[in-house]
């Protein structure tokens, strides 16, 4: 990734991050020993950006819901009810697209953003 450019509001940008890292938390409050990971990779003129929770899975049937803020999920959970609208919103004006993805009994968020060469 050390060629790629990415124009981006970085302090709004930022802002993104933190809602989702913070939804993640706020559903995984009673788990222990959890590890927070951010990795970033590049890939067919995309950067992306995976966030994850070790042991935290994020159970839905439609997971391209889950940003949407009348989805009755997040009663679920604690307050943090537009956390991911808000991230969305963020990303989108950013150009990128953010998605859930769940494997097995992980979930993750991965954000793609394009490159500008």
């Amino acid at each position: 990734m050390q060629n790629d450019i990415l124009y981006i509001d970085e302090k709004y940008f930022r802002k993104a991050i933190i809602h989702l890292i913070k939804y993640l938390i706020s559903i995984c409050e009673t788990c222990t020993n959890n590890k927070l990971s951010l990795n970033f990779f590049s890939e067919n003129n995309f950067c992306f950006i995976k966030i994850s929770l070790s042991n935290t899975f994020i159970p839905l049937e439609n997971p391209e819901t889950i940003f949407d803020p009348k989805n009755t999920h997040f009663l679920l959970y604690d307050s943090n009810t537009f956390d991911l609208p808000i991230a969305n919103k963020i990303i989108s004006d950013q150009r990128g697209t953010v998605k859930l993805i769940n494997n097995n009994k992980s979930s993750c968020f991965i954000i793609s953003l394009p490159n500008l060469h």
